[in-house]
């Protein structure tokens, strides 16, 4: 099975890009972007039953997207009141159940708790050739990396014309509350992302680059390209 990692560019389509692979029969993933930075607590358990549990305790929005106030997973839909649930008991015995069957390494505990979070959700677990994780920023990436061992995965990488990655975050969060959540090491964050990201991230392993505008004005072949690439269908969820 492949690993994707997306990393984000300066407000560059990641999320909604993520969103477009959502329910593809051959890619497991989260529904949003993993927070790395919690991830060594879940991994560093022993135990596959406490390893469910503070995979959920972590990351409650995954089972319940009424947790996710942030992002609005709490307004779904067109009337902006739904929100969707995954059932805790079932992720944690299967999880438990696959953690029994394989020998247990620190990529194989992740892959199993994606399995089992799709098991929990009702998909099938046939013919998966992704696992499709959000890592968002670099500094993650980099961290998830090292905490799963992992070796083999290619880095995909969301980018947009520099002057709109710039402008846009720029003009959010100076907006956002009057900016009080904006400081120079933010503008410092935006501007390294835009002339640094690509270069940073070649260090770190081989890069798929997509295009915020492309996802939008060339929708259809975007999308056929990316499948074509990573040799998974192109379904209509795309």
């Amino acid at each position: 099975m492949k690993v994707l990692l997306l990393v984000a560019g300066g407000r560059a389509g990641a999320d909604f890009f993520h969103s477009l692979l959502d329910g593809h029969s051959q890619i497991l993933q989260l529904p949003g972007y993993l927070r790395v930075d919690k991830l060594h607590y879940v991994l560093n358990e022993n135990d596959p039953y406490e390893i469910a549990k503070k995979f959920i305790n972590f990351y409650p929005e995954f089972f319940d997207s009424r947790n996710e106030k942030f992002e609005r997973w709490d307004k779904l839909g067109s009337t902006k009141n739904k929100f969707f649930t995954v059932d805790k008991k079932k992720f944690i015995n299967y999880f438990v159940n696959l953690s029994q069957k394989e020998k247990k390494n620190k990529y194989l505990i992740f892959k199993n708790l994606h399995l089992a979070y799709h098991f929990a959700k009702g998909e099938s677990l046939k013919n998966k050739k992704i696992l499709f994780v959000h890592t968002h920023l670099i500094v993650w990436t980099k961290l998830f990396i090292k905490l799963t061992e992992i070796k083999d995965f290619q880095i995909l990488h969301t980018i947009r014309h520099p002057l709109s990655s710039i402008n846009s975050p720029l003009k959010t969060w100076l907006t956002f509350e009057g900016g009080k959540n904006f400081f120079p090491k933010d503008l410092f964050f935006q501007l390294d992302l835009v002339f640094n990201a690509f270069k940073n991230l070649k260090k770190i392993g081989k890069i798929y680059i997509i295009k915020l505008e492309d996802l939008h004005i060339k929708n259809y072949s975007t999308m056929k390209k990316f499948c074509n690439n990573f040799r998974i269908k192109h379904e209509k969820c795309l």
